[in-house]
């Protein structure tokens, strides 16, 4: 049942956040996220280390990245990967804006951090591994358009190695065959 009620508490601020955006009333600034949240959630005061706070964070990255606005979603992927270093998803979507903007080492660093991030005591394992396989993926791709094909290979053998079962392989084994 815990889960269930995480669900609903991110959906509330990924709802609270596409809300705002959508009428163009987000304060843009973290230290206004208190304020402006607790007269949505009658008075609760969301401090940045709490997982909802996180999830509103990143779900602000994602809502912003949806609409091309990829310097103000690589912000606050930043500040979400800044309160949870663990967050996977939030370096895939880093290295992936990175990469799209030609930012290939900075975007190679990102997806290494991804990958090095151990898979214990997580809130979400699932969630973690298939990041951390698209991570991989992404920077299998980045070193093969870049012509470095053994490299792209041993990244995509890790890719593998570590994929979880819920995982379309297909496309780690397009990418290995050519």
């Amino acid at each position: 049942m815990g889960n269930f009620y995480k669900g609903l508490s991110f959906l509330a601020s990924f709802q609270f956040a596409l809300y705002h955006l959508q009428n163009r009333a987000f304060l843009y600034h973290p230290q206004n996220w208190a304020s402006t949240y607790s007269q949505q959630d009658r008075g609760r005061i969301v401090h940045p280390q709490e997982s909802a706070s996180v999830l509103f964070t990143f779900a602000v990255g994602l809502l912003l990245q949806e609409n091309s606005r990829f310097a103000e979603a690589l912000h606050y992927y930043k500040l979400a990967i800044g309160s949870r270093p663990t967050l996977a998803s939030a370096y895939l979507n880093t290295g992936i804006i990175l990469m799209n903007q030609g930012k290939t080492e900075e975007a190679r660093r990102t997806f290494l951090k991804c990958s090095e991030i151990p898979d214990e005591n997580l809130k979400d394992p699932h969630a973690h591994k298939s990041s951390v396989t698209s991570c991989l993926y992404n920077l299998g791709k980045l070193y093969h358009e870049q012509g470095h094909y053994e490299d792209a290979l041993s990244v995509y053998k890790e890719a593998i190695q570590k994929m979880p079962r819920q995982f379309a392989p297909q496309s780690l084994y397009n990418m290995m065959g050519k």
